[in-house]
């Protein structure tokens, strides 16, 4: 059960961590930027509760029916849950990515921090066609109790490729902002 449960949180805790240094290291960009990364890093955490939710009930559903012994519904289970990733990625991208000079406006009305947040809630839209199905598949290893693959993918993603691409893209490159969000 230890081993589990530390693989589960592993599992969710480097991915916000990630988006934890995302925000440390803004603030050497100036206050717009940082201003613009409170208003995108605000709207993740949001975004994030919702294929979160639909995971735990997905995985909840797939652990049910591994104990009761019916591998065909696992599998049923695991394979809606699929489409749903894929269907709330796609509408969370798509919602963001559309409305979101709309989203920015709720939060400020700073035109430099509106400039920078739409660029980066922009990103952040896209960057739903894929965190969404990563939290949601997630579930479905969190209800197979593989969460060992979870954790192992995040942390190499994340600290092997997203995080110093970030870094990279943001300081290196000269992206700023936009480079951050565009490496994670």
């Amino acid at each position: 059960m230890m081993n589990m449960a530390l693989n589960g949180t592993a599992m969710m805790l480097s991915e916000f961590v990630a988006f934890e240094i995302l925000t440390i290291s803004v603030s050497r960009l100036g206050t717009s930027s940082l201003a613009a990364q409170s208003i995108t890093s605000s709207l993740a955490t949001l975004l994030f509760q919702i294929p979160f939710g639909i995971s735990v009930a997905g995985s909840t559903r797939i652990a049910y029916h591994i104990g009761a012994g019916s591998i065909a519904m696992a599998k049923l289970a695991n394979r809606i849950t699929f489409v749903l990733a894929l269907v709330v990625g796609i509408l969370s991208c798509c919602t963001v990515y559309l409305f979101r000079a709309a989203i920015v406006h709720i939060f400020t009305s700073d035109p430099e921090v509106l400039k920078y947040a739409t660029v980066s809630v922009g990103i952040l839209g896209i960057n739903q066609l894929f965190d969404c199905p990563n939290v949601l598949l997630a579930g479905c290893l969190r209800g197979q109790g593989r969460q060992h693959i979870g954790s192992a993918l995040n942390i190499l993603v994340y600290y092997a490729i997203a995080v110093p691409l970030a870094l990279y893209l943001a300081f290196e490159a000269g992206l700023g902002l936009r480079g951050l969000w565009i490496g994670i």
